[in-house]
C-alpha cells in the first residue's frame, strides 16, 4: 500500500464512531485497544488490508452466485427490446 495510508486510526475517531446512535456506524471499527502499546499500530492501510482479508476468507467459504444485468437494448428507451443485442450479451 502507498505511505500515505500509514495514518494511524486515532482512538478519538473509534471512539467517536462506536458512540453513534447509528448500529451499523457504531459497529463498523473495533474499539481502541488497552494493551499499553504492545500491539502494532493500527494504520489506515493496514484496517483496509484485514478488512479485504476477511472478505476473501468469507467469498472462499461460500459458493457465489453472481447475478448478470441484461440491456435489452441500447437506445435507454422505455418499452424497447431487441432480441439479438439480449443474445449477443448472453453469449459473452
Amino acid at each position: 500500500m502507498r505511505e500515505k495510508n500509514n495514518d494511524t486510526m486515532k482512538d478519538s475517531l473509534r471512539l467517536l464512531l462506536r458512540s453513534s446512535e447509528n448500529k451499523f456506524i457504531s459497529e463498523v471499527l473495533p474499539p481502541p485497544s488497552d494493551d499499553g502499546g504492545t500491539k502494532m499500530v493500527s494504520t489506515v492501510s493496514r484496517f483496509f488490508q484485514n478488512s479485504l482479508q476477511e472478505l476473501i476468507s468469507i467469498i472462499d467459504e461460500t459458493n457465489p452466485h453472481w447475478i448478470r444485468c441484461v440491456k435489452p437494448h441500447s437506445a435507454k428507451k422505455p418499452r424497447m427490446f431487441r432480441g439479438s443485442e439480449v443474445m449477443n450479451q448472453l453469449r459473452c
